[in-house]
């Protein structure tokens, strides 16, 4: 903007004022569409990013204290034990 345009209120018209569009041509607006993915999630074929399994894939479990500040004072992991493939680790109060 050049000093001379300093402090003046710009404004623009338009000709001819735009009318709106018959909504009656248009093809969806107003009317229910089936969903291309319903049937799949209702049957449960859906896929998902949990369903993802790559080769050497491991899977992780975070258990979470009951509070905040609580400090993990024990944890019966024997059962984990006897699961073949399973690992149980332990860093400070993180049990994965």
């Amino acid at each position: 903007m050049d000093s001379s345009q300093k402090g003046k209120k710009i404004e623009k018209f338009l000709d001819d004022k735009p009318s709106p569009e018959d909504f009656s041509k248009f093809t969806y607006v107003g009317k229910s569409l089936k969903r291309s993915d319903a049937y799949l999630k209702v049957t449960g074929r859906a896929k998902y990013c949990g369903d993802l399994k790559l080769p050497g894939m491991v899977h992780a479990r975070i258990l979470r204290p009951p509070s905040h500040g609580a400090k993990l004072v024990s944890a019966d992991t024997s059962g984990a034990g006897k699961v073949e493939g399973v690992s149980v680790v332990r860093d400070g109060d993180l049990l994965q």
